[in-house]
């Protein structure tokens, strides 16, 4: 079992992509062999998250089996939706959600985005931090406010491990997604410090391709167990903790 929990589809502004449409994506799949993959509208971070992910929904839903929904949310959702995100996310059976401050202009802390992080962690619902947008200081903060929320952590630089190894040590639910942890036995180490289940598999589709991540894990020098944790069983574990 293979599930990519870095993966977005549709038009981007500045780059000229591999692919944009789910067909595309799913024979991208099959070739590497990937099962599911948790997925993000491009139009939720570039134009609007509401529409955005109302698109993503329509376009996936012939593909449900592979395809798990990722909403690109807000902590202003009620405001701006006259709806509660809770009630939102269960009606349309999502699971995973993740944030953009910086392109929806709101600061990642708790004055702003208490209630937000709380709906999420009454329902167990994994958040997908981008790690270029936030700083460790936030993510330990989120980690010990809300310690039944799970926080993945994407496209993390190797160059932060110091970081990354405090909050393995301090946060029990601090997660890495590998897409971008480019580093010499870099999976090896984490996973001999603090174990394999707090490795995340990703690909960064359709900005990289999968086989970078896919061998890191699978030329790990880690027993095939533990590389199949961090290809999919860590995810599919989180998913099937979230209580909506």
């Amino acid at each position: 079992m293979i599930i990519d929990t870095n993966v977005m589809i549709g038009r981007w502004p500045t780059r000229n992509l591999k692919f944009c449409s789910i067909n595309d994506l799913i024979q991208q799949m099959d070739y590497h062999n990937i099962n599911q993959a948790v997925v993000f509208s491009a139009t939720s971070v570039k134009h609007n998250p509401i529409e955005g992910n109302m698109q993503l929904m329509k376009s996936i839903s012939n593909h449900l089996d592979r395809i798990i929904p990722c909403w690109v949310i807000l902590p202003t959702w009620e405001m701006e939706t006259e709806r509660e995100l809770i009630d939102d996310l269960k009606s349309n059976k999502v699971k995973v959600v993740r944030v953009f401050p910086n392109e929806h202009h709101f600061v990642l802390d708790n004055w702003v985005c208490s209630n937000m992080f709380k709906d999420l962690e009454a329902a167990h619902i994994p958040l997908l931090l981008n790690g270029p947008t936030v700083s460790p200081t936030q993510i330990h903060s989120i980690c010990k406010s809300y310690p039944e929320l799970p926080v993945i952590l994407m496209q993390s630089e190797y160059a932060l491990n110091r970081n990354f190894y405090m909050l393995f040590g301090l946060c029990p639910n601090f997660y890495l997604e590998i897409s971008t942890y480019f580093i010499y036995h870099g999976i090896e180490d984490i996973v001999h410090r603090f174990g394999a289940s707090r490795l995340i598999f990703g690909s960064r589709m359709p900005f990289q391709e999968p086989g970078a991540a896919l061998t890191m894990v699978k030329l790990a020098d880690i027993p095939s167990s533990e590389q199949e944790m961090i290809l999919g069983r860590n995810m599919e574990r989180l998913i099937g903790e979230v209580k909506i």
